[in-house]
C-alpha cells in the first residue's frame, strides 16, 4: 500500500484512501457506489439543517463546448440543491479542433509518455466529492502544461468573492464571476474557452499572456473558487432556514482546492518543480469580488509538500482589511473553515486556538506561518483607488473618511471629540501593509500602486488591460506614475513595472541558517533598507506615508497631531486622561499653554510599554489601572493596533494612558495607596 491519505465527502468529511491519486475509488464515489461510501466515515463538520427540498443527488449537467460554450438546458438542477450534484472525473483536451474528454484523471507523464498537448490548455474534472457552491455544478481546474514540467509552475487561485449568507451566496448581483447567463456560482465560461478556443477568451494583457515571461517559462494551472469561502470551506451551511429565501451553500472549496493541488504536486505532474508561485486573483478586471487569499492559506502545505521548491505568494487587490464587522459577517464560521484538511488528512490552517478566520486577520495569518516556515514569502499587489476594497471594508464596519491626520484619508467635517481615524478606510490599509512590513521583515514585500486607468479592480487580469486604449497591461504597470510616464529603473538597474516585479519576488531565493531560521533573503529590493522595501519605488508617492512612528523602525509610536482647533484640554478627553497628564507627558516647542497650540502639533498621548513574554492585555490593563477593553480601543488603527488581543507576543509595542489613581507595581500593590 502506498502513503494513506484521505479524499472528502460530499458533507466535508473525509475517507481514506491509499495512494496519492485513487481513480478507481472517485470513479466509484461519482457512480454512487454505496460500498464505497459506506467504507469511509465522516468527520466532525455538522451536517446542513436543509431547506426541506428534494434530497436526491443528480447528475451534474454536461457542458456543451459549442462557440461559445454554454450549458445543457437541465430545469430542475437551475437552483441549489440540498445534495450536491454528482460528476465523473474526466481529463479534457482540444484535439484536432475537436474537444476530447476521457474518463479518469490523467497525470502529464506515464513512465515512457509525455500524453498532454503541449502549450495547450485542458480541463481536468475531479468528480465529486468536488462541486461548486450551489451543488448543481460539477468542479474543474485548468492546467497549461510546457515541454519541461518540473521547473516552475504558477498555481492561480481565483477569487468568486465571499459569500456568508442567503443573500450573498445566492444572488447573482453580490458575488459573480461575470456570467451574468448562468446561475452563480459556477465555473465560468471564459476558463472552459481557454481550451476551445472560443470566444470571449482570456490572455490578452494578464499573467497567461502568451507572448511574456510568465506564460512562456512557467507552466500555468488555475484552480477557481465557486465556493463563496477562499478556498478553505469544507461545510456545506443553510442559510435563512424556514424562509422563502432559504439556500444551502456547500462551502467546500478546501475540497476543490485539495484534489486540485493533489494532482498538481504528483510527481508525474508538477511536483518536481524547483519555482512555484501562488497567486491569489480574480478573473477579469472588472469582476467585482474580493476574498484572493486562499493562494496564502495553502502556501504552507504546498512548502511542506515540495520542501525542495522556492514557494512564494501573491496576493492581489484584497490585502485584509476589515472593519470591526468581520467579526459579525463571519460569526459562527460558516464556511467549516477548522475542519478544512489537506489531502493527507491533516490540518489545513492552523489551530483555531491560534489562529481562526473570524476573530483573526491575515497580518497574524503571514506572522505565524513565517515562523513556521521561514523560507515562505507573501506579498500583497494592490492599489489605492480600488473600489471594492474600501467597499468590503465599509461592508464590515469601516468609513471612506474618518479624519484629516496622521496617515488619514480626511474628513474635513470630522468631529474630534473622540479619536479620529480608528475607521478610516486610508489610515486602515496603511497601518495594515506597515505591520507587515515591521512583523515580517524580509518575507514580506508589497508593490502599490496609486491612481490607474478607468474603474478597474485588478492587475493579473487575464482578459482586460488596465485601459486597453491606453496599451496599459500587467506588463507595463507601474506604481508611481500614469501611463503617459516611463517608469524608472532603480540603482539596481531593475523597473518597478509589475510583471517584472513579480518575477523578481518569484525568482528571489531566501537562506535559511542550520538551525532553519532565516538568515538572508533576496525579495526585492534586494538587500534594500527598510525605508527602500516600504517606501521606494515599488510604492506610489505618499501611499504609506502620515502614520505616526512608521517613518524608521523603532520610532515612538504613541504620538497624535493636533487637529484644527484642538489644545490639550479638548484633546485629553479622547484618551480617557487629562490635561495634566498630557502636559507632563510634552515639553513641546510652540506649547505656551495648555490651552494654546496650533494646529498640526505633535504630541505624545500615552506611554508605549514593551509587551513581556507571558504578557496577556488583561494583566497589563490591570497594571495601569485600566481595562482591556480601553486598551484596545486606545491601539486601534495606530501602528500598535492589535485584531485580536489574544496573539499578543514578546517584544510587541502598545500605547498606555495609566490610571494613575489605579496603577499598581510589579508585585500588585497599588502605587498611590488609598488613605487610612
Amino acid at each position: 500500500l502506498k502513503r494513506a491519505r484521505s479524499l472528502p465527502t460530499m458533507g466535508g468529511g473525509w475517507r481514506w484512501a491509499c495512494g496519492r491519486t485513487s481513480t478507481a475509488l472517485l470513479l466509484a464515489l461519482s457512480a454512487g457506489s454505496a460500498a464505497a461510501q459506506a467504507a469511509y466515515p465522516r468527520s466532525a463538520a455538522p451536517a446542513p439543517i436543509g431547506c426541506n427540498g428534494t434530497k436526491v443527488q443528480r447528475q451534474c449537467p454536461i457542458t456543451l463546448f459549442q462557440k461559445p460554450s454554454t450549458w445543457a438546458v437541465d430545469a430542475p438542477l437551475d437552483a441549489s440543491q440540498e445534495i450536491p450534484c454528482r460528476a465523473v472525473p474526466k481529463t479534457c483536451q482540444k484535439k484536432n479542433d475537436n474537444y476530447v474528454c476521457v474518463d479518469g484523471i490523467m497525470t502529464l507523464v506515464t513512465a515512457t509518455t509525455y500524453r498532454f498537448e503541449k502549450n495547450e490548455w485542458a480541463e481536468i474534472r475531479p468528480g465529486q466529492p468536488a462541486v461548486c457552491g450551489m451543488g448543481n455544478r460539477e468542479f474543474s481546474f485548468y492546467v497549461r502544461p510546457l515541454n519541461e514540467i518540473d521547473t516552475k509552475v504558477v498555481v492561480i487561485f481565483l477569487s468568486s468573492g465571499i459569500c456568508y449568507d442567503a443573500k450573498s451566496c445566492g444572488a447573482s448581483a453580490a458575488r459573480t464571476l461575470d456570467e451574468a447567463s448562468m446561475i452563480p456560482p459556477a465555473i465560468a465560461v471564459q476558463l472552459r474557452n481557454l481550451v476551445t478556443g472560443s470566444f470571449p477568451s482570456l490572455g490578452a494583457f494578464g499573467i497567461i499572456n502568451p507572448d511574456k515571461s510568465f506564460a512562456q517559462n512557467w507552466n500555468i494551472v488555475i484552480i477557481p473558487d465557486c465556493t463563496g469561502d477562499m478556498h478553505v470551506g469544507a461545510r456545506s451551511t443553510t442559510y435563512d432556514q424556514g424562509k422563502s429565501t432559504c439556500a444551502t451553500m456547500h462551502h467546500m472549496g478546501s475540497v476543490n482546492t485539495g484534489m486540485a493541488l493533489d494532482w498538481v504536486m504528483d510527481d508525474k505532474n508538477f511536483g518536481k518543480s524547483k519555482e512555484v508561485l501562488l497567486v491569489g486573483t480574480g478573473l477579469k478586471m472588472m469582476s467585482r469580488v474580493w476574498g484572493t487569499h486562499g493562494a496564502a492559506f495553502w502556501a504552507d502545505y504546498v512548502q511542506q509538500r515540495m520542501p525542495s521548491a522556492k514557494v512564494r505568494t501573491v496576493i492581489e487587490s484584497s490585502m485584509g482589511v476589515y472593519g470591526p464587522g468581520w467579526k459579525t459577517l463571519l460569526h459562527g464560521d460558516p464556511w467549516g473553515s477548522k475542519f478544512a484538511v489537506t489531502p493527507e488528512g491533516g490540518r489545513l490552517l492552523p489551530d483555531p486556538l491560534h489562529w481562526n478566520i473570524v476573530d483573526d486577520d491575515l497580518t497574524e495569518f503571514y506572522t505565524q506561518a513565517v515562523d513556521k516556515t521561514p523560507s515562505l514569502a507573501f506579498a500583497d499587489v494592490s492599489s489605492t483607488d480600488d473600489v471594492m476594497q474600501p467597499m468590503a471594508f465599509a461592508l464590515t464596519g469601516g468609513k471612506a473618511l474618518d479624519c484629516c491626520v496622521d496617515g488619514c484619508g480626511c474628513d474635513a467635517g470630522a468631529v474630534y471629540k473622540e479619536r479620529g481615524g480608528k475607521l478610516d478606510w486610508t489610515k486602515a490599509r496603511k497601518v495594515t501593509l506597515l505591520q507587515r512590513h515591521l512583523r515580517l521583515g524580509d518575507n514580506y514585500r508589497s508593490w502599490l500602486s496609486g491612481r490607474r486607468v478607468g474603474d478597474r479592480y485588478t492587475f493579473l487580469t487575464f482578459d482586460e488591460g488596465l485601459g486597453q486604449t491606453a496599451g496599459i497591461g500587467f506588463w507595463s504597470a507601474c506604481p508611481r506614475f500614469s501611463t503617459q510616464s516611463i517608469c524608472p529603473i532603480d540603482a539596481r538597474g531593475f523597473t518597478q513595472t509589475l510583471g517584472d516585479w513579480m518575477l523578481r519576488f518569484a525568482q528571489a531565493p531566501i537562506t535559511l541558517d542550520a538551525r532553519g531560521r532565516l538568515a538572508s533573503s533576496l525579495l526585492p529590493p534586494a538587500g534594500g533598507s527598510y525605508a527602500e522595501r516600504v517606501f521606494g519605488d515599488a510604492t506610489c508617492m505618499g501611499c504609506l506615508d502620515g502614520v505616526l512612528g512608521s517613518a524608521a523602525q523603532g520610532l515612538e509610536v504613541c504620538n497624535a497631531t493636533l487637529a484644527p482647533g484642538e489644545t490639550l484640554f479638548t484633546a485629553a478627553p479622547k484618551y480617557k486622561t487629562d490635561w495634566l497628564a498630557l502636559w507632563s507627558l510634552n515639553g513641546l516647542e510652540g506649547l505656551d499653554g495648555p490651552d494654546q497650540a496650533p494646529a498640526g502639533l505633535r504630541y505624545r498621548f500615552g506611554h508605549q510599554y514593551h509587551v513581556q513574554d507571558g504578557d496577556t492585555l488583561g494583566a497589563i490593563a490591570t497594571r495601569f489601572g485600566t481595562t482591556e477593553a480601553a486598551l484596545f480601543d486606545l491601539n486601534y488603527n495606530l501602528l500598535t493596533h492589535m485584531h485580536n488581543p489574544a496573539r499578543l507576543r514578546g517584544g510587541d509595542v502598545i500605547c498606555v494612558v495609566p490610571n494613575f489613581g489605579m496603577t499598581r507595581d510589579r508585585m500588585g500593590e497599588p502605587v498611590c495607596p488609598k488613605k487610612k
